[in-house]
């Protein structure tokens, strides 16, 4: 994964902002969460591609992403 990549730098962006913030954990680094994030909704888009579209993307994605952002969320 290019780390210059567009989409990846401005996750990190948002990310740092919201440790900023205080609401996700200071001890992971920002760039570890966007590429997770990453990795994750690119995953998604690629099963239902695989699945040709039988399944509802956008409430997959919304579903794995509050999942994810749940464990880095500050409690």
């Amino acid at each position: 994964m290019n780390k210059h990549r567009f989409e990846l730098t401005s996750l990190v962006k948002l990310v740092a902002d919201g440790q900023t913030r205080h609401e996700f954990r200071p001890d992971l680094q920002p760039v570890e969460i966007a590429a997770s994030i990453f990795r994750l909704s690119v995953g998604d888009i690629y099963m239902w591609c695989l699945d040709e579209g039988n399944f509802d993307l956008e409430q997959t994605v919304a579903f794995d992403l509050k999942l994810l952002l749940d464990s880095i969320a500050v409690k």
